[in-house]
């Protein structure tokens, strides 16, 4: 019985050394792990604002080289202003992007909930870049289907800021080709009331992606091809700032592409519609295009 019990204490005091060996390795864990958050929030805010700090006197940079493009310049000086100017808008683009991923790594970007019409911000989006398509020979157009409704609420600013990230890609990296975006309402869906899942797809004939680069293509710094931001710019954060967006959205996105072949980007996204009685002047009738003259008027 000595015996036993002398095991006994044994295996107890072992049980308990090793209890409290886990419970500081534990304590240990989570300090580390509270240490780790602190620092990464201390680096986002500290990126957030040294990317504002430098985005206003940017702003001040390219509001005076855009006023000096207006006076009496030599060619010379217009096109030196003219690099000046657009060295100025890519550097902006640049700080904006980090400001926006620092704000949504330490949870401080926030989305709206306003009305907003959905086809004047996809015509919108389109006509931004409707002098580069054209510069690049690119075919752009899109619109919404007949049964998307224009009035819906959600947040304007952020969905621009998506789908403007779409199509400014689609545009680069397509030659001589259609780039596209459409909007229609995902019919299978059976949603609360009021409430309509969307799908944008924005499409071109670029260059397209194949599997093992499309891996890369939603991870921070990071670009399909190690020789794009040599070749077309930017800092590898538009698609993953895109899908982290739509994240906070409620919505989704998506890619399909083959080398050569061009690309297809779908996000998904839940938006509430207004009273049928206030939406359904702004749904598009098929019926009021009939007997309709269209011209069509395209470059050769």
């Amino acid at each position: 019985e000595k015996v036993l019990l002398s095991q006994a204490d044994q295996i107890h005091e072992s049980n308990e050394e090793l209890r409290q060996r886990v419970q500081a390795r534990t304590t240990d864990l989570e300090k580390a792990s509270a240490d780790l958050k602190k620092s990464l929030q201390a680096k986002s805010e500290f990126l957030a604002t040294m990317s504002h700090e430098i985005r206003t006197p940017m702003n001040g940079v390219l509001g005076m080289s855009q006023l000096l493009v207006e006076t009496n310049l030599s060619e010379r000086q217009r096109r030196y202003v003219s690099i000046i100017n657009a060295s100025g808008k890519s550097l902006l683009e640049v700080l904006n992007n980090v400001l926006d991923f620092s704000k949504i790594e330490a949870g401080k970007m926030e989305v709206e909930n306003i009305p907003f019409d959905l086809q004047s911000l996809v015509d919108e989006c389109l006509g931004i870049f409707s002098l580069k398509a054209q510069e690049r020979k690119v075919n752009l157009y899109g619109g919404l289907s007949p049964e998307t409704p224009r009035i819906l609420n959600g947040d304007p600013t952020r969905l621009r800021q998506v789908l403007v990230n779409l199509i400014s890609n689609a545009v680069t990296f397509t030659f001589d080709g259609d780039v596209s975006l459409h909007v229609a309402v995902c019919q299978e869906e059976v949603l609360a009331l009021n409430r309509i899942k969307l799908h944008f797809l924005v499409k071109d004939e670029g260059i397209g992606i194949d599997d093992a680069k499309q891996q890369k293509l939603f991870k921070a710094f990071s670009q399909s091809n190690s020789s794009t931001s040599r070749k077309f710019g930017g800092t590898g954060l538009g698609l993953v700032i895109s899908r982290q967006l739509l994240h906070l959205m409620g919505g989704d996105i998506k890619v399909t592409s083959e080398e050569g072949e061009g690309s297809v980007f779908c996000i998904e996204l839940e938006l509430s519609v207004l009273a049928e009685q206030e939406s359904a002047t702004y749904r598009l009738a098929e019926s009021s295009l009939k007997g309709i003259t269209v011209l069509v008027v395209e470059s050769p």
